[in-house]
């Protein structure tokens, strides 16, 4: 038996512009379909997924600076500003270095709508230098402190933003992948 495709799509996405170790990052999650792209109706669940993010970053420098709509072809439709930005406010981890490119993942996958079978999957990442610490070789975290559960339920219980291709609200995988991301590093430096 075929699969049947989803026949919407996401409309587009909430951006966030972060700054960690004086590098600018910018995560993104998906819209869910049928959700209108503007500030008025996404405003408060823009808000709190900036404070999620914050809670991720470290309190040594790191900020989230503003937000951007953008709708599905990555047209920017609205950008707004959080001042002086709202600063990181998790701990480091003595035995980390302050790596600017430490990144985690929160990957999910859309749950399919009556009738269909099909579902796309989503993923955000979040660079975090040394809020987290990644031994040598891992790939994913093991233990998850408040503020990783925190933004992951909040994503997973959220009706309008963290959703996949097809714009299905989606739910999360359970992991949290990490990374030393070789591209930032040649980038930015370590």
């Amino acid at each position: 038996m075929p699969v049947l495709a989803p026949i919407t799509r996401s409309p587009g996405e909430i951006r966030l512009v972060y700054l960690v170790a004086a590098v600018i990052h910018r995560t993104s999650l998906n819209v869910t379909a049928g959700t209108t792209l503007n500030y008025a109706v996404l405003g408060p669940d823009i808000d709190q997924f900036a404070d999620k993010v914050a809670a991720l970053l470290p309190s040594s420098g790191a900020r989230v600076m503003g937000w951007e709509i953008a709708n599905a072809d990555g047209v920017l439709l609205s950008q707004g500003s959080y001042g002086s930005g709202i600063v990181g406010t998790h701990g480091t981890d003595p035995g980390m270095p302050a790596l600017k490119s430490t990144t985690l993942a929160f990957p999910g996958r859309g749950r399919p709508p009556v009738g269909s079978d099909g579902s796309g999957r989503t993923i955000f990442r979040v660079f975090t230098s040394n809020s987290y610490a990644i031994p040598p070789g891992s790939k994913i975290l093991t233990t998850l402190d408040t503020a990783l559960l925190d933004i992951t339920a909040w994503i997973s219980g959220n009706s309008q933003m963290y959703a996949d291709f097809y714009g299905q609200s989606a739910e999360w995988s359970g992991t949290v992948p990490v990374q030393i991301n070789a591209a930032s590093q040649r980038r930015n430096g370590t």
